[in-house]
């Protein structure tokens, strides 16, 4: 099979505190990535399983090229996706993978754009804001700037 997911990047959170389906508080590593897949078309189910090999609890999907706003279920996680509109040619795109363990924690998500999308998690801590952002490549100045001038913090 030709491999379609070329590189992802990890970070891993040590004894998190979670909220287990049973109320109770469980001390839990948790593992975050971002993945470019260049193109989610077709490449869903096999994103999801190789979350699911890696333990990815929280995936951001940058250049999904998904049409349109929309959640669903891909094998063993929920997936929160935001797109350009249905009538646009089909670029840039957010998603957000989140392992179905952690469905009871979700408060909610919110779609900006077709470049950010964010979800609030609840912890032992407090909540937990996840913020998956595909900028615009540094090539497309123009559409940099504005992106940046509208985002900036």
């Amino acid at each position: 099979m030709e491999r379609v997911l070329e590189t992802s990047h990890q970070i891993i959170f040590k004894n998190t505190k979670i909220l287990t389906n049973d109320k109770r508080w469980i001390d839990k590593t948790i593992k975050v990535a971002t993945w470019n897949v260049r193109g989610l078309a077709q490449k869903e189910m096999e994103l999801a399983k190789e979350l699911a090999n890696m333990k990815i609890d929280f995936a951001a999907i940058p250049e999904t090229k998904k049409k349109k706003k929309g959640s669903k279920y891909v094998d063993e996680y929920m997936m929160f996706y935001s797109g350009v509109r249905q009538e646009q040619r089909a670029s840039k795109g957010i998603a957000l993978y989140i392992h179905k363990k952690w469905e009871e924690n979700i408060k909610n998500y919110e779609y900006i754009n077709e470049r950010i999308i964010t979800s609030r998690i609840k912890s032992a801590r407090g909540n937990v804001t996840l913020i998956a952002i595909y900028a615009p490549e540094e090539e497309k100045a123009d559409e940099s700037k504005t992106f940046y001038k509208n985002y900036s913090l």
